[in-house]
């Protein structure tokens, strides 16, 4: 007698099969799921980008939005001229999406290779940036040239990340529209404070650009170039300039101020009794965007200059020519009238 052997793995029908295929699928897929959606966070991880100064680092922000994170070599308080690279700056290049240089800092060589795009002289250049005088300072302080310069880092990123591609552009072009409000309140300051024809003197060229953009009158320049020394002549010849063109400021950077050119600077408003007025090269702080960056030197070089109206008004009524006390009332009057204009500043940005 046959016992009844039941089967206990019975074959699955076809449309049984089919079922326990979905089954397995579906299981599969909760833990692959997983993965991909890991994969597409890192996929999109913020664009690294690397610049040498803050103020392309300010610029590649403005473009680059919630999508980069920048960083610059450069610390705000040092001088770029000056500036040795440590190893963890070479690592920065090395390791970033987008590096931004201008392409002539004395240090450039020492970085060595490195971010999968770079963009540097021959880039600002090609794409229609405007140099006097071999001046770079022009790429960053002229801020017609800015414009190019966000188009070209927005093109740089639309690169890196294509997809995006849209959102990069339009934010360079909302940055161009807020350099064209930047163009109309720097002139509406100029006039208000009824500066436009005052002369000025470069302690160096850095700020050419700016005082050019600012539509001031330079009437001579100190040292042009780092690699010209300057000599007694020059200082004679900017001497005459200072007293025979009736310049109201002799200026000069901030992170000059303990250099050679502070040095330079001091001397010339020692023997002249025009006052200097220190400006900011880059942003103050990593937190400052661009146009902060430009209205800030535009209120302190308008508040300088009022200020130096005012104090030689007093000083021609008094009828003195006691330099101590000149450059007393001119400092005071130049800190008042730049308090006032920054006061002004912060309401209309609320």
């Amino acid at each position: 007698m046959f016992a009844h052997v039941v089967n206990i793995f019975p074959i699955p029908t076809v449309g049984e099969f089919m079922n326990r295929k979905i089954i397995i699928i579906s299981l599969l897929a909760l833990i692959v799921f997983p993965q991909l959606e890991a994969i597409s966070i890192v996929a999109q991880d913020k664009i690294k980008v690397t610049a040498t100064i803050w103020a392309l680092a300010s610029i590649a922000r403005e473009v680059g939005g919630d999508r980069v994170d920048v960083i610059a070599i450069v610390p705000i308080d040092s001088d770029p001229h000056q500036y040795s690279p440590k190893p963890s700056d070479i690592e920065l290049v090395r390791s970033c999406d987008l590096f931004i240089c201008i392409g002539r800092e004395e240090f450039i060589n020492m970085l060595g290779e490195g971010g999968g795009v770079r963009l540097e002289w021959n880039d600002w250049i090609n794409a229609g940036v405007e140099v006097k005088n071999e001046n770079p300072h022009y790429i960053w302080l002229y801020p017609p040239n800015v414009k190019i310069v966000a188009e070209v880092i927005a093109k740089a990123l639309a690169t890196i990340d294509p997809i995006n591609m849209d959102y990069y552009i339009g934010k360079a072009a909302e940055f161009k529209r807020k350099i064209d409000d930047l163009n109309n309140w720097t002139r509406e300051i100029i006039y208000e404070m009824n500066v436009k024809n005052n002369n000025i003197v470069l302690a160096a060229s850095h700020f050419e650009p700016l005082i050019e953009y600012l539509k001031l009158p330079i009437i001579d320049v100190l040292i042009r170039g780092e690699e010209k020394a300057v000599g007694p002549i020059d200082i004679v010849r900017v001497e005459e300039s200072l007293r025979k063109f009736n310049v109201k400021l002799i200026v000069t950077s901030i992170v000059e101020r303990d250099g050679d050119e502070g040095r330079l600077a001091a001397q010339l408003s020692e023997d002249t009794g025009i006052p200097i007025v220190y400006l900011y090269p880059s942003p103050r702080s990593s937190s400052d965007n661009y146009i902060e960056f430009i209205k800030y030197n535009t209120a302190i070089i308008t508040g300088a200059l009022a200020a130096s109206l005012s104090s030689k008004a007093e000083a021609s009524r008094e009828e003195t020519n006691i330099k101590s006390l000149y450059l007393t009332l001119s400092t005071a009057m130049l800190a008042i009238a730049v308090i006032i204009l920054i006061m002004m500043l912060q309401r209309a940005s609320r």
